[in-house]
């Protein structure tokens, strides 16, 4: 016990990189279970491993086992929390339905449109808990824009099980992305009232596709659709067979916009913004050069996350690149 107090003691500090291992592991445990656990489960856990690290918090090694307790049971009763938050899966009807509901959002695919309906309802019923995604038909050119209220008459089917043990499973994703079913239209679709102004989010969203749009209409499928996804974020336009070419050739990280591409489009501009601003004489004489470009070199990074759809690595890889920018200016 001796030996392990002092190793213990000399590593002080460094074992908190062992509490988000251990959050994760339980994580995984929870998703690896077989049985839905009780929800009571998690809160119990965490409990008690709180007070086993109150108790032990004078003895090193005891202090150091509670810690990683307390940190799996935070993960294992986050994961039953987040699981219990969700709708329950669409009760999705066999045949053709009538679907009427808002656009959330539109993804222009190498075969056509596929739009994101939430809300959604079926003829008179309620309000649907979870979104639609409904396939148009490739000779289906009415004009829509996101927030626009559809009818339509689809044939909707529920997410598909994994295709062999231990491949994707389609339905988890669906579950934890509130996707209820997907399907195809059988019909035209009919814009029973346009989409109003509303927040930034739709505008940027509206934005987005607007951009994909124009460049898909000047390019062809095979580049464009890699321009719209570094451009916009949006990697629906990529065909399947060039997306698959792209993780045999272990380059499909460079599809998902990050820290690298976050990090070109900073220093491009900073560069490009020192370069520009030293140039005229008395402004480089009179103004921090250095210090502005990086600033503009924050706001587009800022806009280039907001365009690309603000999803979390993206955030992540922007929050790191700041603190460095910061330490410039």
């Amino acid at each position: 016990m001796g030996a392990l107090s002092a190793f213990i003691e000399a590593e002080r500090g460094r074992f908190i990189l062992l509490l988000p291992i251990a959050m994760g592991a339980a994580i995984l445990a929870y998703f690896n279970l077989k049985s839905e656990p009780p929800l009571w489960l998690g809160a119990s856990l965490t409990l008690v491993s709180l007070i086993a690290l109150a108790a032990s918090w004078r003895f090193p090694p005891t202090r150091l086992a509670a810690a990683l307790a307390l940190a799996a049971s935070l993960g294992f009763a986050r994961a039953e929390l987040r699981t219990a938050a969700m709708p329950p899966l669409l009760d999705v009807p066999y045949g053709a339905a009538a679907i009427t509901g808002s656009i959330a959002s539109i993804d222009t695919l190498p075969t056509g449109r596929r739009l994101t309906i939430a809300p959604a309802h079926f003829q008179t019923g309620p309000p649907l808990a979870r979104a639609l995604h409904i396939k148009l038909g490739n000779t289906d050119e009415t004009a829509l824009t996101p927030g626009d209220t559809i009818t339509l008459r689809a044939i909707l089917f529920k997410p598909e099980r994994p295709a062999y043990p231990g491949g994707w499973d389609a339905t988890r994703d669906a579950y934890f992305n509130g996707l209820g079913a997907s399907g195809f239209a059988i019909g035209p679709v009919s814009v029973t009232a346009p989409a109003m102004p509303s927040g930034w989010a739709l505008r940027v969203r509206g934005l987005r596709e607007a951009i994909a749009a124009n460049i898909m209409e000047v390019l062809p499928p095979a580049t464009g659709s890699i321009a719209v996804t570094l451009l916009t974020g949006l990697q629906s336009q990529i065909p399947g067979p060039e997306h698959q070419n792209f993780i045999a050739a272990g380059l499909a990280h460079l599809l998902a916009v990050a820290g690298l591409h976050v990090g070109i489009v900073m220093g491009l501009f900073f560069t490009a913004s020192r370069f520009l601003l030293s140039r005229p004489e008395r402004l480089a004489l009179h103004l921090p050069v250095k210090p502005a470009a990086a600033i503009i070199a924050l706001l587009a990074g800022g806009a280039y996350a907001l365009l690309t759809g603000s999803h979390l690595p993206i955030l992540r890889s922007l929050a790191m690149a700041s603190l460095v920018t910061v330490g410039v200016i």
